[in-house]
Formats: structure tokens, C-alpha cells, sequence
């Protein structure tokens, strides 16, 4: 009984801590709907490829408590000048994951940062970073991974780059 009613208390505090994190709801542009021009997916998987990161937790099955859990995350961060991303524009980005495949990460609202940083990072709980649970962190301030989608080629790359960012008759 005592372990049932753990589980349910991890479970009621693991959703109220990510409430906190998304609790204010902002509806993506429409110019990042590219459900038609690319792969839409849930993840973006082995964020270490490549790169000397720290070893990622592992959990066992455990009642521990959320707050340690959480504590317990990893930090990756990505650096534009050793070309493992590339700036879209304010709300999204491409992580590079190997020769010429990219993920573009959509954040949920504008970070007028990104444009400006050399580097990103994220905090995991995992080798992975998933839409909608999973979120950037700039400066201090968090935005939750929106949307991603897989690029195929530096090509689509850059002929999405330049779609997202030209410029819109008014």
C-alpha cells in the first residue's frame, strides 16, 4: 500500500512540476506548420553523438523523490562554431546530428537571443530531447521544444533557412 501511494505522489509531482514549465500557451506561427514539407517527429535521438558529454543517469525502479529526480538531469550544450547547430531565426533552430541530417526544433514562443548566442544547451533526463517536455534553456529563461522535424540534407537545410527568414509582403 505504502508503495502504491509513493507511486501516485511521484506521479502528482512530476505533473505539477511540468505545469510550472508550461503553463502559459502560445500558438505557433503558421509558417512553422511544415507538416507537409518535412518529417514531423517526436524526438530527437542521441543528442551525444559527436560530442564529449556527461554520462546521462540512469534510473532504476525506485521510489525516489521528484525533486532528485529532477535535480539530476544533464546539461548538453551545443556550439555554433563547432557546427553542431544552426540558427533559423527567433523560434527555431537546427541541430546538426551528423553529415547533412539536421533536426529543426521550433520553441513554443520567440527567444530574441538565439540570434544573438553562440552556444544553447538543454536539460535532460535523457540521451534524447522530445517535443513538448523538453525545453531550452537561454539566459536564464526556459522555452519548451514546440515542434521538430527532420531535415535530410544541408540543401533542404538551407532552402528551409531562407523560406522561414525572407522577408513577407505586406
Amino acid at each position: 500500500m505504502k508503495a502504491i501511494l509513493k507511486i501516485i505522489i511521484m506521479l502528482v509531482s512530476m505533473v505539477m512540476v511540468s505545469s510550472c514549465v508550461t503553463t502559459t500557451s502560445y500558438e505557433v506561427p503558421q509558417k512553422y506548420m511544415l507538416d507537409d514539407q518535412l518529417e514531423r517527429v517526436d524526438r530527437v535521438p542521441d543528442v551525444r553523438v559527436g560530442r564529449s558529454q556527461p554520462a546521462f543517469t540512469t534510473f532504476e525502479e525506485s521510489f525516489e523523490d521528484p525533486q532528485k529526480v529532477m535535480a539530476r538531469r544533464d546539461t548538453v550544450t551545443f556550439s555554433e562554431t563547432s557546427n553542431q547547430w544552426v540558427k533559423i531565426d527567433a523560434q527555431s533552430f537546427a541541430l546538426r546530428s551528423g553529415p547533412g541530417e539536421y533536426y529543426l526544433l521550433v520553441l513554443n514562443l520567440p527567444a530574441i537571443d538565439l540570434m544573438s548566442t553562440e552556444s544553447i544547451s538543454f536539460t535532460l533526463l535523457s540521451n534524447i530531447i522530445k517535443a513538448k517536455s523538453d525545453y531550452l534553456e537561454l539566459n536564464g529563461s526556459r522555452y519548451i521544444i514546440e515542434r521538430i522535424y527532420k531535415i535530410e540534407s544541408t540543401q533542404k537545410l538551407l532552402e528551409l533557412k531562407y523560406s522561414l527568414t525572407k522577408p513577407t509582403a505586406e
